[in-house]
């Protein structure tokens, strides 16, 4: 099953998707206290809205939630279905990726899913410039991040 979630973090709307595979995760706010479920948290594969290249980041977030994991897809800042700059060629959108241009963002997106939601087991991922964008979060929350 899949749901939108909208959050906000630094006054800009993040829209995204999680997966999940029994109705009562539905209501995520509910499971805050039970701490007891794993996130996957997958950013954009560059340019490339959440789904993925042929719905591949849908497909693998499909797969992860049989397992009773949830998995968040979201679209960062100008890209996709989020609102932000993208007043730059696709050249330059991977020398800023692998310049940290979504490190931030992604830090505090995994701050908000810890914080708001309970996960005390979070990993995160992508492929291309999410994976890139992934190793450079991971290394500013080392003991939130449980792997990439």
């Amino acid at each position: 099953m899949r749901e939108i979630i909208t959050i906000i973090i630094n006054n800009i709307k993040i829209i995204g998707t999680y997966h999940f595979n029994k109705p009562e995760f539905r209501h995520l706010k509910q499971r805050k206290d039970q701490n007891v479920c794993t996130a996957l948290i997958l950013f954009n594969f560059g340019e490339v809205p959440r789904s993925g290249h042929g719905n591949f980041s849908a497909r693998i977030g499909d797969a992860i939630a049989c397992s009773n994991s949830i998995v968040f897809r979201f679209d960062l800042p100008g890209l996709g279905d989020t609102k932000g700059n993208t007043q730059f060629l696709l050249n330059d959108l991977y020398k800023k990726i692998e310049n940290k241009y979504y490190q931030e963002i992604g830090v505090e997106i995994v701050r908000h899913i810890h914080l708001e939601f309970g996960f005390n087991k979070i990993f995160i991922g992508g492929l291309c410039g999410g994976a890139i964008t992934a190793l450079f979060v991971a290394s500013k929350l080392p003991s939130l991040i449980k792997g990439l």
